[in-house]
């Protein structure tokens, strides 16, 4: 289910700067909009916890995750790259 979930929000994503859909964005890209929207679920998070609205704060935490979890992929495909491109 998480990963169906992430695959969604990925389709759906778009570039905050150019608008090009995340499928189609450079890594450094790509992992700057999932920042984006990891900033947004933690903010979200914070108030529906205010509203103690635990089942919302608690998905938008499991959100956040595996966004976060996408970011470290991006990271470490970019490293990858990057030492590739050294030798």
């Amino acid at each position: 289910m998480r990963h169906a979930l992430i695959s969604d929000i990925e389709k759906r994503l778009k570039c905050t700067s150019c608008g090009e859909k995340a499928g189609k964005l450079r890594f450094g890209s790509k992992r700057h909009t999932f920042q984006f929207y990891v900033g947004k679920a933690e903010v979200r998070a914070a108030k529906a916890t205010e509203d103690r609205d635990f089942e919302l704060a608690d998905l938008l935490g499991s959100l956040r995750s595996i966004i976060r979890e996408k970011i470290q992929e991006l990271d470490d495909e970019i490293a990858d790259q990057e030492y590739e491109a050294e030798d």
